[in-house]
């Protein structure tokens, strides 16, 4: 990160890591997950809401709309809205 910062973006703030494309139904998700809050968690902020696979992300982007109007009440849909509300919320801290 810190060469992107130098080359192309100097005032690049990384926010934090979103976990994506989470099944979080099996154990090696969860391990994952757990191994990356071991490794980074201290050091880096790792956003609580994984985003979940989810074949309907994949439709709605073929189909030209966002989760929230091809699915709205689907589980990528509320991961991707806790997501927009965690980020709204610091942004205002």
């Amino acid at each position: 990160m810190a060469l992107v910062k130098a080359e192309i973006n100097p005032g690049l703030k990384v926010e934090g890591v979103l976990i994506t494309l989470a099944n979080m139904r099996t154990n090696l998700a969860r391990n994952t997950l757990d191994i990356i809050h071991k490794a980074y968690g201290g050091s880096v902020r790792i956003f609580p809401h994984p985003m979940p696979y989810s074949t309907k992300v994949k439709e709605a982007s073929a189909a030209g709309k966002s989760i929230f109007a091809y699915e709205p009440r689907g589980n990528a849909a509320y991961a991707y809205e806790q997501l927009v509300k965690e980020v709204e919320r610091d942004g205002a801290e």
